[in-house]
């Protein structure tokens, strides 16, 4: 139940709709968003003007924290110590490999996901990928969909056994 969430991670918030809907659904924890400065401020100017509370820098004040370092997202993380769900609709398969290890590294210490993908993007096999990372994390209970309105794409559901 997303009403029991108290923490929430997005790699790539856009203009910050996702976070807008949640928080209108009734979340009202820390939801966390990683992205380009360029689109914190978008990310905040948007959020803002719908009164929902931003902050960017790490807090565990409920509120939408908007960071785009990595160790300013190192820092959050050690004050939630978990998170509840993690979010990545086409940002991480947008990403680098570089970039993406970075951000699935935290995946451990989620308890539930949201992705979204396409098949490829910049010659990157992302269906051989996320199949990939689906064998190398056993302790949660995957589901892949196709995204029938949008061919070659994909949404990834898990949550951890545990």
């Amino acid at each position: 139940n997303y009403l029991n969430m108290k923490t929430a991670f997005e790699f790539g918030g856009g203009y910050g709709g996702m976070a807008m809907l949640i928080h209108r659904l009734g979340f009202t924890g820390v939801y966390v968003i990683f992205d380009f400065p360029e689109f914190n401020l978008l990310q905040k100017y948007y959020l803002k003007s719908h009164g929902i509370e931003v902050s960017m820098e790490p807090t565990t004040k409920s509120c939408v924290v908007l960071l785009s370092s990595f160790e300013m997202l190192h820092r959050q993380f050690e004050m939630m110590k978990h998170i509840d769900i993690y979010i990545a609709t086409w940002s991480l398969s947008e990403s680098s490999l570089s970039v993406r290890s970075h951000i699935t590294n935290i995946m451990p210490s989620c308890k539930h996901w949201l992705i979204a993908y396409q098949h490829v993007f910049e010659g990157i096999d992302n269906v051989v990928y996320f199949d990939t990372l689906m064998k190398n994390h056993p302790e949660i209970q995957w589901q892949k969909s196709a995204i029938v309105h949008l061919p070659n794409q994909y949404y990834l559901f898990g949550y951890d056994k545990n």
